[in-house]
């Protein structure tokens, strides 16, 4: 249940030891009950928008507006809870497997372009989708805990492993992944899609305003604006930027600590990253200091950094050719493919009898397996949900949007919300 005093307590009055329990109860709740979660970060977020402008205790650790601010962010991160769904499982033969952890704000539909191109370059492989909340607590560790399980279970059944991160948010699942021996001992390569970068390499301006979007993000995609804040809505950003700061010196995302168990227990594993110099979450100049710490913590490991055009986690829309030929590259180089040969253990797909070996591939070609289709940006939508996590995504919360809109194609309708509502 939402605490009864999130409305009414005075921001001026420190909360009480019960207070923080109550509240950590609630957000472990929500993680597995999305209507729940629904309420209660519309119920937080109203809190912060109507919070006075200085008004709070001297500790800020005991700060309703600050602690309120957090935890309302904490659920933003994840708009799938702590579920993991996987797309392709079964069979008796192991194969190789992806883990795709998403983005703050994200929910396991926002990650379908990524699972479709996935599934269209190499169809049997094991694709599994999971969202990393940021709710830590000791109340919440059990529902946390069935979400790593369930993704060593992917890793237990499968023949290699590539951990596909994206933003931040999907490194921080990364980092409580690296304590699984089941998942280290078959992960063979790492994606990092427009990330990492440490908290403390942030511009506060900017850290301020990525916290209040990811909030205002989460609020659109569950209809809160609309149906919960509307009233406060004008406010709302603002109030999440004036408190983001004083919530995140209370604990850290992504830590130096994260980063140098990152650089020891994967040092022997291939890693791409994914960056854009027009990233307005996170800076392409963060993604290649990180990139640059990884390279001179181990020397031996292959590091790649490839820059190319478009937003934050929508460069495979952006940048298609470019970005399916670097997965490929990486599949290949870890081993998770293995072509010129009569196998292609990662693409081989189930027949009445054994295929003639292929010649060798020349070096340009595409790896085994790699298929041409529609691209998934051209179809029709399908769904008003599908519409709004769009124009969250592009920041367009301003724009008008209908039910027509639901037989666009992504493309269409990003190209009307870049254009500032303009066909």
């Amino acid at each position: 249940m939402v605490p009864d005093w999130l409305a009414a307590w005075p921001s001026q009055q420190p909360l009480t030891d019960a207070h923080l329990l109550e509240l950590d109860a609630a957000k472990a709740a929500a993680l597995d009950d999305e209507n729940f979660s629904r309420s209660l970060l519309g119920a937080l977020l109203s809190r912060v928008a109507q919070a006075p402008t200085v008004c709070h205790p001297a500790d800020l650790s005991r700060s309703a507006d600050v602690i309120v601010t957090r935890a309302a962010f904490e659920l933003a991160c994840s708009n799938s809870g702590a579920t993991v769904q996987v797309h392709g499982a079964g069979g008796a033969a192991e194969r190789p497997a992806v883990m795709v952890l998403g983005f703050a704000g994200a929910s396991h539909a926002m990650l379908q372009p990524t699972v479709a191109m996935y599934r269209e370059q190499y169809p049997s492989w094991t694709v599994a989708t999971s969202v990393p909340s940021g709710v830590e607590c000791a109340e919440a560790e059990p529902t946390l805990c069935k979400q790593v399980e369930r993704l060593c279970e992917v890793a237990d059944a499968c023949s290699g492993l590539m951990i596909h991160t994206q933003s931040n948010n999907g490194y921080r699942l990364w980092v409580r992944l690296q304590r699984e021996p089941r998942v280290m001992r078959k992960v063979k390569a790492l994606i990092h899609d427009c990330g990492q970068a440490l908290d403390a390499d942030f511009d506060l301006d900017d850290f301020r305003l990525i916290v209040a979007k990811i909030c205002t993000t989460s609020a659109v995609v569950q209809d809160l604006k609309r149906s919960q804040l509307g009233a406060v809505w004008p406010n709302l950003e603002a109030s999440i930027g004036r408190f983001a700061a004083s919530a995140f010196a209370l604990r850290e995302f992504v830590s130096a600590d994260a980063m140098k168990r990152d650089l020891a227990t994967a040092a022997h594993v291939p890693t791409l990253f994914f960056t854009s110099p027009t990233d307005r979450v996170i800076p392409c100049g963060l993604v290649e200091k990180f990139a640059a710490a990884m390279r001179a913590a181990a020397p031996q490991r292959p590091v790649r950094l490839l820059t190319l055009e478009g937003r934050h986690v929508r460069l495979l829309d952006s940048s298609r050719a470019a970005y399916l030929h670097a997965v490929r590259q990486l599949a290949t180089e870890s081993g998770l493919v293995v072509v010129g040969g009569a196998t292609a253990t990662a693409t081989a797909t189930p027949g009445p009898a054994a295929a003639p070996a292929k010649p060798a591939p020349a070096a340009n070609a595409p790896a085994e397996g790699f298929t041409i289709s529609m691209d998934p940006a051209s179809q029709p939508l399908g769904t008003m949900e599908r519409v709004l996590e769009i124009q969250a995504e592009e920041f367009a919360e301003d724009l008008a949007v209908g039910a027509h809109m639901v037989e666009w194609s992504e493309r269409r309708l990003r190209a009307y919300f870049e254009a500032g509502g303009v066909e």
